[in-house]
């Protein structure tokens, strides 16, 4: 080999070192930079959920209340089974409830039950009126315990409960 040659070469490994080097260096700074991108993707998201579950936290959930006389099948019927709600007659106070039910005598077969219905952003629940008072929790459609029913309206009813409705 001549000396030109050697230099050549020699040139040749010092390019190919250099680049080498230089390779390395542009993976490294692609894998910080990846690494980067997915630490601030997971930090995106986990603002995001904070932001959603602090929305849920803020926003008001819209509650309303009303007074229902539900006049129940009371006994199975040719149109009816027993328990069946045959009619309602809605107010917003218990005293204007329970009043209709003591005006209005039931047909035969029929029972009232007295009820303050709740209605929010998750469905509806009961809360019956039994012999004069109002159970601590509402009762969803399954059957479960749901709300607690405000003090108001268990004054509400202490205040103006004067006898269990008609039945037939």
């Amino acid at each position: 080999m001549t000396k030109t040659t050697a230099i050549a070469y020699s040139a040749a490994y010092a390019n190919y070192a250099a680049a080498r080097t230089a390779y390395h260096a542009a993976i490294e700074v692609i894998n910080d930079v990846t690494r980067a991108a997915a630490a601030s993707r997971q930090r995106l998201q986990d603002a995001a959920a904070a932001l959603d579950a602090a929305d849920q936290a803020v926003k008001p959930m819209t509650v309303t209340y009303e007074w229902d006389c539900e006049t129940v099948a009371d006994g199975d019927s040719a149109d009816f089974a027993d328990g069946d709600i045959v009619e309602h007659a809605h107010d917003s106070s218990f005293r204007d409830v329970h009043a209709w039910a003591e005006q209005y005598p039931c047909e035969p077969g029929r029972r009232y039950e007295l009820v303050l219905v709740r209605d929010d952003d998750e469905g509806r629940s009961w809360a019956y009126v039994t012999e004069g008072t109002l159970p601590a929790r509402f009762t969803d459609a399954n059957g479960a315990d749901a709300a607690t029913v405000p003090q108001r309206f268990h004054r509400e009813v202490a205040a103006n409960f004067t006898s269990t409705p008609h039945r037939s």
